[in-house]
């Protein structure tokens, strides 16, 4: 898949997300990849929306993590799901559940549409406090350190009346009746009680991989750090404090890349951001994310994007 559908354009940190209910602000951090939005928020921490991956700028979500829990509803097509050391293919009718603080992204699948129902919501919308017995008992079961996402198939046993409750769920957040917060509240515990029903029929109580994924971010952290730097894959690894075959490893298991191809990535999705969101020439920005010179720029930019810097310039601001 060429990086043009892997490339997420930020403007201003802004990612602007039209679906065909609304329009959603989500803001990732650079550093720590963390997202936030203004839309979940302490007086009622809760969030829908339908979405078209096809509609999305490059047809995909980047690596983030939240500490909301996450549930995705394929409703048409389907739609590729990463997390460290897994990348899971969702189809028509397939639910995933993606616990607090796990890094994932989303994309298109190519020849398919990829709309799906989404929900985001704070883990306290259904215990009310971390001291809680609710939450001890029924909500660190599923969003604990040992907890990993679950993916709940078209045909399994629950899948029927998880599509019907969160179908249900979706068009109270959009009529917005007088008491539809009440109403979502009540039927989110019925989802979450499902939730726990598969986890123990399953047992997917799995390692986290804690040790992993903060090498992982230390290495990020220092990518975006020193991208416009001449930085080797010696001086990635030391972010870390392993070897470079640990190094790669890391990316090739989470990530689904090498270490200097993930490099190359994150330094043309820079240049595609300041080609858009500024007016600097465009040499300058070659050198400003890390490419030696602006013959090299060019090249690698066109393998990647199928056009040249100045051809994507005058493209996306047509």
């Amino acid at each position: 898949m060429p990086l043009e559908a892997k490339i997420y354009n930020k403007i201003e940190k802004k990612y602007k997300i039209l679906d065909n209910m609304l329009i959603i602000d989500t803001n990732i951090e650079e550093k720590t990849l963390k997202e936030s939005s203004a839309l979940v928020n302490d007086s009622f921490p809760f969030r829908t929306a339908c979405s078209d991956m096809q509609k999305y700028p490059c047809k995909c979500f980047p690596w983030h993590w939240h500490e909301d829990v996450e549930m995705l509803f394929v409703t048409e097509g389907r739609l590729l799901v990463k997390i460290p050391e897994k990348q899971m293919l969702l189809s028509e009718g397939d639910i995933i559940f993606i616990p607090s603080n796990i890094l994932h992204s989303t994309s298109a699948v190519d020849g398919y549409r990829g709309i799906h129902k989404e929900y985001i919501f704070s883990p306290l919308f259904i215990g009310g406090s971390w001291n809680s017995i609710i939450t001890q008992k029924y909500v660190l079961p599923l969003i604990g350190n040992n907890s990993t996402y679950m993916i709940i198939r078209n045909n399994d046993e629950n899948s029927e009346m998880l599509q019907i409750l969160l179908t249900e769920i979706q068009k109270l957040a959009k009529d917005e009746s007088a008491d539809y917060e009440f109403h979502i509240h009540h039927l989110i515990e019925k989802v979450w009680f499902i939730l726990l029903d598969e986890l123990k029929k399953r047992n997917e109580h799995h390692s986290s991989h804690i040790l992993v994924q903060n090498r992982l971010y230390q290495m990020l952290e220092y990518i975006q750090n020193h991208y416009s730097e001449e930085i080797s894959l010696n001086d990635i690894a030391n972010a870390a404090k392993i070897s470079t075959r640990e190094c790669n490893r890391c990316f090739k298991n989470t990530l689904h890349t090498t270490t200097m191809e993930y490099l190359l990535e994150y330094r043309i999705t820079q240049a595609c951001t300041q080609l858009i969101g500024s007016n600097t020439p465009i040499t300058e920005i070659g050198f400003s994310c890390g490419f030696s010179s602006a013959s090299y720029f060019t090249k690698r930019f066109k393998e990647r994007i199928g056009m040249s810097p100045k051809e994507y310039r005058n493209f996306k601001k047509n």
